[in-house]
């Protein structure tokens, strides 16, 4: 969660029509809203603990803006693997992987060259109980 202001900003910030309204934020439900700073973040994170279930809505709302930020990173790259790879690297001070840069740059070369343009993202259905588990 600490490289997503960071990431964010690297690619100009991020469009998208939020799934719900972040207090003190600005960020309202339904509204386009550009995400920028501290708001990305904000939107990412924020959950109502008054709220059973709250944590799923956050959920949607991370799924959400991994696929606008993913759209924003391809639009600033244009084709320019390097883009890309500027992007893992500001990621790798924020993460741990065994994917070195050479296999990243591989892979941000066959997204673009097969023009990927957008990411699917698949989830378990399930509900969630009164003790905070998922079913």
């Amino acid at each position: 969660m600490q490289g997503i202001v960071e990431l964010n900003d690297a690619v100009g910030g991020v469009f998208l029509v939020p799934l719900q309204t972040i207090p003190g934020t600005g960020i309202l439900k339904g509204e386009s809203t550009f995400l920028y700073g501290n708001n990305a973040l904000k939107y990412v994170q924020w959950r109502d603990t008054s709220v059973e279930g709250s944590s799923l809505d956050r959920q949607e709302r991370e799924i959400q803006y991994i696929q606008a930020f993913f759209n924003q990173a391809l639009n600033v790259a244009q084709g320019n693997v390097g883009v890309l790879v500027d992007l893992y690297n500001t990621l790798g001070d924020y993460s741990v992987t065994n994917l070195g840069v050479s296999e990243f740059s591989y892979l941000a070369s066959v997204i673009l060259n097969k023009s990927i343009s957008s990411m699917d993202v698949v989830t378990f259905p399930g509900t969630l109980d009164s003790g905070g588990n998922l079913r």
